[in-house]
């Protein structure tokens, strides 16, 4: 298997060197210094942003895990997964503390991230479902001004990514940047803006509890106020923001007015 993962990254990284410019590029003028890459592959990219920026701490994301039934070049066999971590793990050990990886799915990997990111970079599940769902789950982690990235933005082989993108922040009003080599970024604002209704004046307001256990949005139209809650009978946390409940809320209210 290890000459599967060789040829493999023969084939693969230098097509994607071009594109490991743009995020070091963006946090060295932006001062972030706190992130996340999800999706590590050969592990290339992250050492091009632990190279050539401060980031004191990069945490790789990255199970390492074949998926049956999903169509990537990347998908390789387990027994070549394994070997392809430990490869990762050997290129990045120069880094020292600066590298954390965890060998996890994005739920996985959450809960042991303290405190919220400057920046977080998607290059995973190239599907729409999947990059629809990693959106989903860093949202809440990326501080207000922080940096949401990733790859395969228009990338024809991988149509979801830029439908996922654009639907997920073009709901919330927010401009995706591609800056070029099929990287994309955006800036994350507020809260509240997937809760937009066409032709329609909102008003509302999120709330979370304490640890994301609830999330709700209040909305109010001149007509009528709704509310919507998200969370777990058993009150677990949901590791994730108030952000979702205006995507539902949004879907509610959308079909009435």
């Amino acid at each position: 298997m290890s000459d599967l993962v060789t040829r493999k990254h023969a084939l693969h990284e230098p097509s994607w060197q071009s594109s490991y410019v743009h995020l070091p590029a963006l946090l060295n003028r932006l001062g972030l210094k706190r992130g996340a890459e999800v999706g590590v592959a050969f592990g290339g990219h992250s050492e091009a942003i632990l190279a050539n920026t401060e980031v004191e701490r990069l945490y790789g994301v990255d199970p390492y895990r074949h998926q049956a039934g999903y169509d990537d070049p990347m998908n390789l066999p387990q027994a070549a997964f394994d070997t392809l971590h430990q490869r990762t793990l050997d290129r990045l050990a120069q880094y020292g503390g600066r590298y954390r990886h965890l060998r996890e799915t994005s739920d996985g990997a959450i809960p042991q991230i303290d405190g919220l990111l400057d920046f977080v970079y998607i290059d995973a599940d190239h599907s729409y479902e999947g990059v629809k769902r990693d959106l989903g789950a860093w949202f809440g982690m990326v501080r207000e001004g922080g940096i949401f990235s990733g790859h395969d933005y228009e990338h024809p082989q991988f149509p979801g990514v830029k439908k996922a993108v654009d639907e997920f922040f073009g709901r919330l009003g927010w401009q995706v940047t591609h800056a070029g080599d099929h990287v994309w970024w955006v800036v994350k604002g507020g809260t509240g803006g997937g809760a937009a209704l066409k032709d329609r004046p909102v008003a509302g307001k999120t709330g979370t509890s304490e640890s994301g256990r609830d999330l709700w949005f209040i909305g109010s139209i001149p007509q009528l106020t709704t509310a919507v809650w998200l969370g777990y009978d058993d009150s677990r946390e949901t590791h994730s923001t108030s952000v979702l409940a205006t995507y539902a809320w949004h879907d509610y209210m959308a079909p009435i007015v």
